[in-house]
């Protein structure tokens, strides 16, 4: 169902506007769409839609959810929005306000997010202390055993969390790694509840990392923002004020998106 909110006239829109006001829609709704659908919520003549969706289909910008008449975005707008999302990351503006983290904090922060199925780094600046994991910006990192992973599926509906553990097994990185579904969802319901995530060697032996969630411009999830230290660097005290300088931070970041 689409929210009324998301209902475009599109009379005398270019072929272009049209295009991105379809995408806009197929990207924000929950579930697959077909051409009634985007009709409906684009108050647009059904011929006119079809003729779009199949060019868009040929490009390889959409394509048909599997055992479904409806569609969703393809993998070559997805890696565009990551390419995007990635330049953005990279202006100054961006690294200000990861170098400041890194300043207050004295570790190493991290802006990433949930892309096929990995964490995916948009931007990253290290600190200069001893005992630390150097990575780039583009790198990917396993979802459920660290810190944005966990932000990202905690704020995800119930069923969205399950069908994508369900796509691929949790792999155990350390002994520290949680591999169990319903270790899983305890885990979330903590994040859920005091608005951060923990990673304790998880993924690498040693190095931990806290999380806050990155919103946009409706309030939803987009992205985490961390920071990464070892462990014996994460007291009570540390993750406390870390996750002040987290929140504002990412309070800014949420204010400067595209």
């Amino acid at each position: 169902m689409i929210s009324r909110s998301r209902k475009i006239q599109d009379e005398g829109d270019s072929a272009a506007e049209k295009m991105f006001r379809m995408l806009d829609i197929l990207a924000h709704s929950p579930t697959p769409l077909d051409a009634n659908d985007l009709c409906d919520a684009m108050d647009a003549n059904k011929p006119s839609i079809v003729r779009m969706m199949k060019q868009m289909e040929d490009d390889g910008i959409i394509k048909r959810q599997l055992g479904s008449k409806g569609y969703i975005p393809a993998r070559r707008l997805s890696d565009l929005a990551l390419q995007s999302l990635l330049s953005w990351a990279s202006t100054p503006q961006v690294r200000e306000l990861l170098s400041g983290v890194v300043s207050r904090t004295g570790e190493t922060c991290n802006f990433g997010i949930l892309f096929d199925g990995e964490v995916v780094y948009l931007e990253r600046v290290e600190c200069d202390r001893p005992i630390r994991v150097q990575l780039t910006a583009g790198s990917a990192v396993p979802a459920h055993c660290t810190a944005i992973g966990k932000i990202m599926l905690s704020y995800m509906p119930a069923a969205s969390r399950r069908q994508f553990f369900e796509a691929a097994p949790l792999g155990a990185h350390t002994s520290m790694t949680v591999t169990n579904w319903n270790a899983v969802e305890a885990q979330v319901a903590v994040v859920l509840e005091c608005g951060f995530a923990a990673d304790k060697g998880e993924y690498v032996n040693g190095l931990g990392g806290i999380a806050v969630p990155v919103r946009d411009a409706d309030g939803d999830v987009f992205a985490g923002l961390a920071v990464h230290a070892p462990v014996d660097r994460l007291g009570d005290d540390d993750v406390a004020a870390h996750v002040t300088v987290l929140k504002e931070a990412a309070a800014k970041l949420s204010a400067c998106l595209p």
